[in-house]
């Protein structure tokens, strides 16, 4: 399903796939990482938020054309370095938000 998302450039569907299974032994032993999700969740600027790999950090995806909104949200949050990625015909381009 992920696969078929990314392959067709649906932002959405990627964004209902995110999946970690170590989200939730990441965020027993820090909460905070939790809590931080559903901040960014409840921003309403993403179209999915995961963990990533074992708990360094989180990441959302976001609909395209949204170059703005959900960078605001995350600063908001004040809770580190945010990031803007964006997917290209070969890798990402990445730029410090």
């Amino acid at each position: 399903m992920l696969l078929d998302a990314l392959a067709g450039g649906d932002a959405e569907r990627v964004g209902r796939c995110l999946f970690n299974r170590l989200e939730q032994a990441a965020f027993a032993i820090a909460p905070s990482l939790a809590a931080l999700k559903a901040q960014m969740i409840a921003a309403g600027s993403y179209l999915g938020v995961a963990l990533s790999g074992s708990g360094s950090s989180l990441f959302g995806v976001c609909p395209r054309g949204s170059e703005t909104g959900p960078c605001e949200a995350a600063e908001k949050l004040r809770v580190g370095r945010v990031y803007r990625v964006r997917s290209t015909t070969h890798g990402v381009q990445a730029q410090l938000a």
